[in-house]
């Protein structure tokens, strides 16, 4: 962890409840999101602004019109381009943090699929 670091996360150190050790364990966290619709999108943001910098956002729809007024991360040109969830989420979570690796993923999560498949894009 980087001074930089220190700074940002600073408040979520100070809380006794994640600590120093803490917020290395989400800087180093492996995490995908199965899902970026509404509650899917708003965590993954969470995630992020929390530290997490290895993300995969894993959803097998597009961005739809009737989408918007519940997912607040999408916008009107992912709904006009049918932009795959996945990939939009990705586009307008960078900004967030430049130092995270966000991974689309295409994938339809079934009964059964491994978590080993996500390992690759992780």
């Amino acid at each position: 962890m980087n001074e930089r670091d220190l700074d940002r996360y600073s408040r979520q150190i100070r809380f006794s409840g994640i600590g120093l050790s803490g917020q290395q364990r989400l800087l180093d966290a492996r995490v995908a999101v199965v899902g970026c619709g509404s509650l899917g999108s708003f965590q993954a943001g969470a995630l992020l602004r929390a530290g997490v910098r290895r993300l995969v956002l894993v959803d097998r729809d597009y961005v739809e019109l009737n989408n918007l007024q519940r997912q607040w991360l999408y916008n009107e040109e992912d709904a006009e381009c049918a932009r795959p969830k996945a990939e939009a989420a990705a586009r307008h979570l960078l900004p967030l943090t430049a130092r995270a690796r966000r991974s689309p993923l295409w994938l339809t999560w079934m009964p059964g699929t491994s978590a080993r498949s996500l390992m690759a894009f992780i």
